[in-house]
């Protein structure tokens, strides 16, 4: 047995942690800087994972980790979206459903734009692509987020991003393996059930997944989802042997890394020394523990104590030496950021490329649009379930004022008070056209659904005679409109699909 030290560096080097937030208490990359570089003093950790970052601080604050830190660190993202997604200023994609709208081309060129800025960044790991199908249109954390609802939509979609981005540079993750698209409840507030028989999700869900492993994806995370079918101890996947082992390994043949999803989601309960159990089932690396040095100190005390055996350890440590190495042999600074690419971040051409994806998914009928004069009897309403503080409709505004500044234009975030409400419900019976954009979509710790005050807008908008219902976002949402004057999609929200929307109108009807 090997002396506490060695086994605390090599359980170090599972972990990945941390740096910047948006959860309260909110900070920024570049805030979260010295705490970092103080726990890589303490211990080897094997990587990071980036959230709250701006461009170009954030190659900055990763060159100084790794001058810091005593042995390589990998750093990863959550960019399904695009780099801009954790870093300000890079640029920002419609979400995974608008591309798998648009076609496959479209997420290869999210692929390769995402591995360029991220590249320049410093971001090694994308964790990304989301393999899950919309095959539950009550799904609270997948909807947008996945490119389609079958497997024979999705898995295309899953190879060309796998391909693509690892063939720049990239390591992906296709995630949460082995589906998450089938549960109603959202992962980060409980661990949801999944109770679909083995053999319907042998034929379906598990096709994206194999797709990518089949393109070479270097990562799965997992979900924490139980699903009695594969394992009847009712184990979410991140702790199931029976999963990880059973199907991931031996069944659908993958080696690379297993990563959990995060630790800090309720659907999880492994805090501390608890997360030895995970590594135990076979998972390799600990993305996100609330406590990165309890979550080191209980991996090696699980081993002294023989609990997890050295051998299954060192399997987890070489699995992530491994993936340091593929990325460093592929990019010419190593692990460090790449000066030469500073100008591919956010650059023009790349939110060009952006925009015509978001265009190339909207659907709105063009007889619909022929008809809507954009004069000042005409309303657009704009319904989230979003807070204001965290929605973004700047480029919705900005495109009206632009393209039809005769039109009115309202604001309905979720905490919309029922006056309010009242009042807009009055002003769209006034309009002579309405356009509502409903914004539906997935977010961690949030419900799905508009809140009971946007009652009295959904139903006036059912009453007009020449309402335009766009779903901007979830497209269930046009459930609640049967006898809608028109109705369109977007398949995502964000500044891109936002300005292609109103230049898809205002084109239609001059």
């Amino acid at each position: 047995m090997a002396n506490s030290a060695s086994l605390r560096a090599r359980a170090a080097r599972l972990i990945m942690v941390r740096m910047g937030s948006a959860l309260p208490p909110v900070r920024t990359a570049s805030e979260d800087l010295d705490r970092i570089c103080a726990l890589c003093e303490r211990y080897p950790i094997g990587g990071l994972l980036l959230f709250n970052a701006s461009w170009p601080d954030c190659a900055d604050a990763l060159t100084a980790v790794h001058n810091a830190a005593s042995k390589p660190v990998l750093v990863g993202a959550d960019i399904e979206q695009g780099v801009g997604q954790q870093v300000a200023g890079a640029t920002v994609f419609p979400r995974a459903l608008a591309c798998g709208h648009a076609g496959r081309r479209a997420t290869q060129i999210l692929a390769h734009i995402t591995a360029a800025e991220a590249q320049a960044c410093g971001i090694h790991w994308a964790f990304a692509p989301v393999a899950d199908l919309r095959n539950e249109s009550r799904n609270p954390i997948i909807a947008t987020r996945a490119f389609g609802d079958t497997a024979r939509a999705v898995a295309p979609h899953i190879h060309a991003f796998v391909t693509t981005a690892q063939g720049h540079g990239l390591a992906t993750t296709a995630k949460h393996a082995p589906g998450h698209g089938r549960t109603t409840t959202d992962s980060h507030v409980a661990q949801p059930v999944v109770s679909a028989h083995a053999k319907t999700l042998a034929r379906t869900d598990a096709l994206p997944f194999r797709a990518a492993i089949q393109a070479g994806t270097t990562g799965l995370m997992t979900a924490h989802v139980a699903y009695p079918a594969l394992d009847a101890s009712e184990k979410p996947a991140t702790a199931s042997p029976a999963i990880l082992q059973g199907l991931m390994r031996d069944t659908w043949g993958f080696d690379g890394v297993i990563v959990s999803d995060s630790l800090l989601m309720d659907g999880i309960d492994a805090p501390g020394a608890r997360a030895a159990t995970l590594l135990n089932a076979g998972v390799d690396m600990l993305l996100d523990p609330p406590d990165a040095e309890a979550v080191i100190e209980g991996i090696a005390g699980a081993v002294e104590q023989g609990l997890v055996e050295e051998e299954r350890l060192n399997a987890a440590v070489a699995r992530v030496h491994r993936l340091m190495a593929w990325v460093h042999k592929r990019r010419p600074t190593g692990l460090r950021p790449n000066p030469v690419l500073h100008d591919a971040v956010g650059r023009r051409l790349h939110q060009r490329a952006a925009h015509a994806i978001a265009e190339q998914a909207i659907d709105v009928p063009p007889d619909i649009a022929d008809r809507l004069p954009y004069d000042d009897q005409t309303l657009v309403v704009r319904c989230t379930a979003q807070p204001a503080e965290t929605d973004d409709d700047s480029a919705l505004r900005d495109a009206l004022s632009a393209h039809a500044p005769d039109a009115a234009y309202i604001a309905c975030p979720a905490e919309v008070s029922l006056a309010r409400s009242a009042a807009v419900a009055a002003r769209i019976h006034q309009a002579n056209h309405v356009v509502a954009v409903l914004t539906l979509e997935p977010a961690a710790w949030h419900d799905f659904q508009f809140p009971t005050a946007h009652r009295a807008v959904f139903d006036a908008l059912q009453a007009h005679p020449r309402a335009l219902i766009v779903a901007a976002g979830s497209p269930h949402v046009l459930h609640a409109f049967p006898e809608a004057w028109g109705t369109g999609t977007t398949y995502s929200d964000g500044p891109a699909s936002q300005r292609a929307l109103v230049r898809r109108l205002v084109q239609g009807a001059s």
